[in-house]
Order: structure tokens, then C-alpha cells, then sequence
């Protein structure tokens, strides 16, 4: 959906969200802000890019973060066919999800 809506209509769109799942991004935090719970994909493992610094906040903004060793992450050009997103199961997401939803 990059660029095909403006950021209010995608936050009033999240704000009649039940959960968003997504990857580690604006969205989220819009969500968040008009207090749609979240579930964020964190791949990367830098300490100026982790997940505890730029997570999701509130008790209803949860992370997904699975620690690989990478010996430098280089984002879009990964050697490692991004082990970090790789690791992360369907059914880890589908468990917090039911939490969520429950």
C-alpha cells in the first residue's frame, strides 16, 4: 500500500484495526498511536537498531525478535538470505496473535 494512501487514511484505517502484524515500521507506530495493538517483526540485530529502542510501546505493542549471528548486517544486501526474518515461524506470530484476539 506505499503510496497509494495518505498516512490519515492509513490511521484511521488501523484505528478500526482489531491487530496489526508488520514488519518493523511507521505503520506500527501509527497503530500504536491511535491504539490499535501490534504485533512488530524485528529482523536486524544492530544496538542502534533494536527492537527494546524501537519497539512498539505500551502494554499492547509486542515484538518479535529472534537473536541470529550475523557477523554484520547489511539490511537489503544480507549474504544470509535474512536468517533474522527467517527464523521467525508462522505459528510464533499465529500464538501471539491469538493472544491478542483471544
Amino acid at each position: 500500500m506505499s503510496g497509494k494512501i495518505s498516512i490519515g487514511l492509513l490511521g484511521w484505517l488501523l484505528k478500526g484495526a482489531r491487530l496489526l502484524i508488520s514488519n518493523d515500521s511507521g505503520p506500527v507506530h501509527l497503530a500504536r498511536a491511535v491504539g490499535t495493538p501490534v504485533i512488530s517483526i524485528f529482523g536486524r540485530n544492530l544496538t542502534g537498531l533494536s527492537p527494546r529502542r524501537w519497539g512498539p510501546l505500551g502494554e499492547e505493542g509486542r515484538v518479535i525478535h529472534k537473536e541470529v549471528a550475523c557477523p554484520v548486517c547489511l539490511a537489503h544486501n544480507c549474504r544470509i538470505n535474512f536468517l533474522c526474518l527467517d527464523v521467525v515461524s508462522v505459528d510464533d506470530v499465529f500464538k501471539k496473535a491469538v493472544k491478542f484476539l483471544a
